[in-house]
């Protein structure tokens, strides 16, 4: 009874399906016969010779093979004192089958972990905070303990003020996803960090955050992280430095904030100039008589508009969740108090804008248009309007053409196909995501007065009282951080070192005319201070920043999109850039399921860091698990020396076609664990499954390849015994990819499991590769038993 399936159908009769027991493949059987000369028992020194000759264990000894032969005869025979120290062929076969015993590949770290960071791909994850999709999923810590436990080494961190800007939230923004603070993720870091990897994790942050607040942020690294946090000496950013230097450290990646300074700076000069042409206009309106309250503000030329969205288009090439440079709300309310938004209306702008005007017309002299605390109080007023003061404005329908623009160079704007779902659940979730009222509005158009609060009362008088209760603000916060608990050394030191080395000419100059930031700024950054890996966006063009000798080493992100162009025109640029640099290449913004583009598009030229929706999963996310079971999976995989000659004629270039290099021979045996780890009717509710496996080469497009065993029918052990030939011209970027799936003739074939390999990683000789679930879990006993050879 115990050798045979048995399955009901219609409730009424059983069908039975005798289970075969099969012995161990004739390959095995062959094996041992010839590495015993043809005795009934394997020794410890005949163990050794079939390791070292037929499986390639170069580094294996005696005393090693006597401890492997003990494991295998106690868990076989669950013995705990060995009565002999040979193994029968059962017991071979036995031994095979183990994926802890005889793993396809290495186990350990074996590169050489020593070089610059920018020489290895690292294992990095996109918004790691989300549970689901990037609307409306709640942020949480568990998604960033179960990648740092997975060995994930890159985690990203959006970063956000909350509503009453005094806490910082770790949020997608402007979307419905709740928040998680800050220092819960940081506190999971760093209890997680290191649980399946010693080398260091890089913590990226997308920064949309006051000054102030940064160097709450910087505060809360200190003090969480401890120890673990990297602190970077000065002048040290020519070269990175080593996994091997960082282990157990935390490192932080981001845009250091005089990044965004310099970027507005010469927008804000041509602002400046309008202002005066705003100020005189606005004179000349109240000497004719103009009754502004009915009319509105004056309206800008066409040219003063189009500048105006330069500045707001101006795209960060450092984040993705914001390509539209919204670095801090508080930065762009400064921009505006220069005059940058004088001349709207406030039936365009809203009471919001109120506030703002007072404060700019304080410095100006300028009295504030009537129709000021006119102002629409919602969206709706603001679209019902919008055709009349246009034509008050003058702005003859540019407004909505900067929208559109906008819009375009987000790549992680909402779709416009979901603002009437937005809209409609926007007030039910602003407590929750943190939200300004004067967010309420269509997520996908981002406003410079975004986090204004609206205050209808608010009149010309009242400028010098929020001025004062500014600084009454900012002098409290000075006395708060004299009481603060980091009085440690390294704080001090790190305030020290930032006082003389980080401070310039062009620094000063870009805060000048700032009189917020150039407060905050009175004291060094500490935030500054502590990020290790500068992130950086294109000046010049992107094959400009690609060419450029830059002194500095530096991080630049790009969307999927930017880099497949970038690849397709220029690809060996790229490839000599990352030899020195890193790149960080990040999924589109309408991938809002959180699905994952192909990563051999960013690995082929050199990118280190192809950050990955980790929540998700997919074909694309197995490649990726794949790639980092390599080197013990530590998380750094050493780049091939292909992508690092730098000599000219040497780049390598991923569309030129190359000379076979090797070929690798694949053997698929039998599978067997299915019966273990699935129902009894999991695959066919009346007989036993019907498996065939598929394997794939995916790489470089010349050694693509696919090919599929046979099917067995009605058997939970299936049996191949088939042979696959690959060619490959890169097999250092190569990975084999296999699944098996459940034939079904009326319906999809199911699901039966998967598991991705590094060829440049693979052990030659007769190997147990363990297969994985749809999310990249380890099945606990479904495994096959295979070949590998490079001939």
């Amino acid at each position: 009874m115990g050798s045979y399936n048995y399955y009901k159908m219609f409730g009424c009769f059983n069908r039975k399906f005798k289970m075969n027991e099969d012995g161990p493949p004739p390959d095995v059987v062959e094996a041992f016969s010839v590495y015993t000369q043809d005795d009934s028992q394997m020794s410890a020194d005949q163990l050794l010779r079939f390791l070292v000759d037929f499986q390639g264990e170069a580094g294996y000894t005696l005393s090693m093979t006597e401890d492997l032969l003990h494991q295998v005869l106690a868990r076989r025979h669950h013995l705990t004192k060995y009565t002999r120290n040979n193994l029968t062929l059962d017991d071979f076969y036995f031994f095979l089958f183990q994926d802890d015993l005889n793993p396809p590949i290495n186990l350990q770290v074996h590169h050489d972990m020593t070089a610059p960071l920018q020489h290895y791909f690292i294992y990095t994850g996109h918004n790691s905070y989300l549970t689901g999709n990037q609307l409306s999923s709640d942020c949480s810590d568990i998604p960033i303990i179960n990648a740092l436990e997975r060995g994930v080494r890159g985690i990203e961190l959006d970063v956000w003020p909350n509503s009453a800007k005094d806490e910082i939230h770790v949020l997608h923004g402007r979307t419905l996803t709740t928040p998680v603070r800050l220092d819960k993720c940081f506190k999971s870091i760093k209890q997680h960090a290191f649980v399946k990897s010693s080398y260091p994790v890089i913590v990226t942050l997308e920064d949309h955050l006051t000054p102030s607040l940064r160097e709450k942020v910087a505060e809360m690294a200190i003090e969480i992280f401890g120890e673990l946090l990297y602190y970077p000496e000065p002048g040290c950013f020519d070269v990175f430095p080593s996994p091997q230097s960082l282990k157990h450290q935390i490192v932080l990646s981001t845009k250091p904030p005089k990044e965004y300074l310099d970027s507005i700076k010469p927008a804000k000069e041509s602002l400046e100039l309008k202002t005066v042409k705003v100020k005189n206009a606005l004179k000349t309106k109240k000497t004719s008589g103009e009754d502004l309250s009915e009319k509105g503000s004056p309206g800008l030329t066409d040219e003063a508009e189009t500048d105006q969205g330069k500045l707001e288009h101006n795209t960060d090439q450092d984040g993705d969740d914001d390509e539209v440079n919204n670095n801090t709300r508080d930065q762009v309310m400064d921009d505006e108090e220069r005059g940058s938004e004088s001349h709207k209306s406030s039936k365009e702008l809203g009471p919001g804008f109120k506030r703002l005007f007072a404060m700019q017309s304080a410095d100006l002299k300028v009295e504030p248009p009537n129709d000021l605390a006119e102002g629409c109080s919602t969206d709706t007023d603001l679209s019902s309007h919008l055709g009349e003061t246009n034509e008050h404005a003058g702005l003859s329908g540019t407004d909505s053409h900067l929208r559109s623009q906008l819009e375009d160079s987000d790549e992680h704007a909402v779709p416009s196909c979901m603002n009437s779902h937005l809209s409609t659940h926007l007030r039910k979730t602003d407590e929750h995501a943190g939200l300004t009222s004067i967010d309420n509005r269509n997520y996908n158009q981002f406003s410079p007065l975004d986090g204004f609060e609206k205050d209808p009362s608010l009149d010309i008088q009242n400028s010098a009282q929020v001025k004062e209760s500014d600084e009454c603000a900012k002098d409290r916060n000075l006395e708060n951080s004299k009481s603060s608990p980091l009085g440690t050394p390294e704080y001090k030191r790190l305030l020290a070192v930032q006082a003389t080395d980080f401070k310039g000419d062009d620094e000063e100059e870009a805060v000048e005319d700032d009189e917020d930031v150039n407060k905050t700024q009175t004291k060094p950054s500490v935030y500054k201070r502590l990020i290790a890996i500068h992130a950086e966006k294109p000046k010049d063009g992107l094959r400009k920043t690609f060419i450029a000798e830059a002194e500095k080493v530096k991080r630049l992100s790009l969307s999927e999109h930017e880099l497949a162009r970038a690849a397709e025109s220029y690809a060996t640029d790229i490839v000599r850039f990352t030899q020195k640099n890193i790149v960080r290449v990040y999924p589109k913004g309408t991938r809002v399921t959180s699905s994952n583009f192909e990563p051999l598009q960013g690995w082929m030229v050199g990118a280190q860091m192809v950050a990955f929706n980790m929540q998700g999963y997919g074909k694309s996310l197995w490649l990726m698990h794949g790639m980092f079971r390599g080197n013990g999976g530590c998380g750094y995989v050493k780049k091939p020396e292909i992508l690092m000659k730098r000599a000219p004629h040497e780049v390598f270039d991923p569309r030129a076609t190359l000379p076979e290099k090797t070929t690798l021979k694949v053997k698929v045996y039998l599978g067997d664990g299915w019966r273990l780890d699935f129902s009894h009717t999991h695959f066919d509710t009346y007989s036993p499954p019907d498996f065939y496996t598929k394997m794939y080469i995916v790489g470089a497009p010349a050694d693509f390849a696919k090919t599929k065993t046979k099917i067995i029918v009605d058997d939970w052990t299936p049996s191949w015994d088939e042979e696959f030939v690959f060619p490959l011209r890169v097999p250092e970027l190569a990975l084999l990819r296999i699944e098996v799936s459940e034939h079904d003739i009326s319906d999809k074939d199911d699901f039966g499991g998967q598991t991705c390999l590094p060829v440049s990683e693979l052990k030659p000789g007769i190997r147990a590769v363990p297969l994985y679930d749809r999310k990249g879990e380890k099945y606990k006993s479904v495994r096959l038993l295979m070949r590998f050879q490079f001939v």
